[in-house]
């Protein structure tokens, strides 16, 4: 045989040496660069990748990483399996990412991050919790067309089911009803002529052959050749409507919860992409809406949170005030505005399908402050003027009302708790506070869930809605802001409030 070689076959290993050497290579770990770990995750399937970042900032793989899920693993929801993911990632690369500072990991599930939030886990998740917590990271999304590296480790065609045969799938296939629970609509052949082509269906006859011997036509044996495989039967049962049928398995209602756990301000619409999006399930927005009902969920007024809150500062803060305080420690003071239209009520009845008006004044009227000083006992004291509350009248306030009934810590009513205003930190506070023995603390910024006067306020106000009709008996607004105080937050248990706010008894 005669070996040729021409320019073609030069240019084509010229081509194939060129793909090889600026291919990517696995770079060598060095626990001095900055570390990421991508992790996905499909039905079948985990996939992960380690990298670092080269001399040139890009990022270098380091390790690759992908197994086939068990049976059970197969059967599990998808932000378990998502989860999953993450950590056959760091159990794999467990030795590697202990030597680092802090690492990275990417995932394409957003609903992830809704576990940084305190819920109820299942037994599997605090298993998983517990090892995940070995480890100091941050956990980030990107979408899932940019993450097709694990992706694909996640869908590697020897990782798929081959077969029905499959453990993972095999369990899918079942018969919801037997031969024994269903009812034929009857006969529509002889009894003869029926029993001879099932015997030869029986005896695996083609159709043509069937139809030719029986009379029968094709398309009648070929009808009851699929009602055999599919029901067991020669005919298919009546079909009685039970009512509207369910649309969603039960992962993927699991699916739904924890999506709207991460975005619980979502619209119905961004609901059906998702479940389009993960599950490939088109469903109407009507259907959205009855698959909430069957959840027990409903659309409510929402408490708002600020972004700018900080999560390890509020951490910080609850650990050191249940390590170092009590509740009878605390004098809890804040500042809250008031006017005429604070008893506006601002829901009514009315019958379906028709608005509500309730009439209420337009007229702008005057503000009215409330300065309340509370402890585990109700307000101890307090000051209601008009107008805006100014850093003189805070530090009066102090100084003659609130610190002359308090004590020089550790004794109760001994740490002044205050929120973040420019009027709460001037050096006169500070003072007027180190005099007296009293401990100022201040809470994180944005805040106000972890200030117990703030629920004394919501009492207040609501009282005045309720009871808007009596502000009308006294001379002015003022006097009834008074009556209202008195009445609500003096003399009365505050244990339970101060409790919801992370102080111990």
């Amino acid at each position: 045989m005669v070996f040729h070689w021409d320019e073609a076959c030069n240019q084509a290993f010229e081509t194939i040496k060129e793909l090889l050497i600026t291919a990517p290579i696995l770079g060598h770990f060095d626990p001095e660069k900055d570390t990421l770990v991508e992790a996905d995750s499909s039905g079948h399937a985990t996939g992960g990748l380690l990298l670092q970042k080269d001399k040139n900032n890009n990022w270098q793989p380091v390790a690759y990483y992908s197994k086939k899920h068990s049976p059970t693993e197969a059967n599990y929801p998808i932000h378990d399996k998502e989860l999953l993911a993450i950590v056959r990632c760091l159990e794999a690369w467990a030795p590697e990412l202990r030597m680092v500072r802090k690492f990275t990991v990417l995932t394409d599930h957003k609903n992830l991050q809704y576990f940084y939030r305190e819920r109820q886990l299942s037994e599997r998740q605090v298993r998983w919790s517990e090892f995940l917590s070995r480890f100091d990271f941050s956990l980030e999304w990107k979408p899932g067309k940019t993450m097709g590296k694990p992706d694909a480790l996640s869908r590697r065609e020897q990782d798929l089911p081959a077969n029905y045969d499959d453990e993972r799938i095999r369990s899918r296939f079942i018969r919801l009803f037997q031969s024994k629970h269903l009812q034929s609509t009857g006969h529509r052949l002889q009894p003869a002529v029926l029993q001879a082509i099932l015997d030869r269906i029986a005896a695996c006859e083609s159709d043509r052959a069937i139809s030719r011997a029986t009379g029968a036509s094709r398309n009648t044996v070929a009808k009851l050749r699929l009602s055999l495989e599919f029901w067991g039967v020669p005919y298919p049962p009546r079909c009685v409507r039970l009512g509207r049928p369910s649309i969603l398995r039960q992962a993927q209602r699991e699916g739904l919860q924890a999506y709207l756990n991460g975005s619980p301000g979502a619209y119905m619409d961004e609901m059906r992409d998702f479940l389009y999006d993960e599950y490939d399930v088109r469903i109407s927005l009507a259907s959205v809406y009855r698959e909430l009902e069957k959840m027990r969920w409903s659309r409510k007024l929402a408490t708002k949170r600020a972004k700018e809150q900080s999560e390890p500062l509020r951490r910080l803060y609850l650990a050191r005030m249940a390590q170092h305080y009590k509740a009878e420690q605390i004098v809890a003071l804040d500042e809250s505005a008031c006017n005429e239209r604070t008893g506006d009520r601002k829901y009514g009845w009315s019958p379906i399908g028709e608005p509500v008006e309730l009439s209420h004044s337009f007229r702008r009227s005057e503000r009215w402050s409330l300065l309340p000083a509370m402890t585990i006992d109700g307000y101890i004291s307090y000051k209601i003027f008009q107008g805006a509350i100014t850093s003189e009248i805070l530090e009066d306030f102090l100084e003659f009302q609130v610190l002359p009934f308090c004590n020089p810590h550790p004794g109760p009513a001994s740490v002044i708790v205050l929120d973040n205003a420019s009027i709460h930190r001037s050096e006169r506070v500070r003072v007027l506070c180190q005099s007296a023995g009293v401990l100022l603390e201040y809470l994180p910024p944005y805040s106000p869930d972890f200030n117990p006067i703030e629920k004394s306020f919501k009492q207040l106000k609501g009282w005045m809605k309720r009871n808007s009709a009596q502000a009308e008996n006294f001379i002015d607004f003022g006097v009834f802001l008074e009556y209202a105080a008195q009445l609500v937050c003096c003399n009365i248990n505050c244990r339970s409030w101060f409790h919801r706010c992370g102080y111990p008894y």
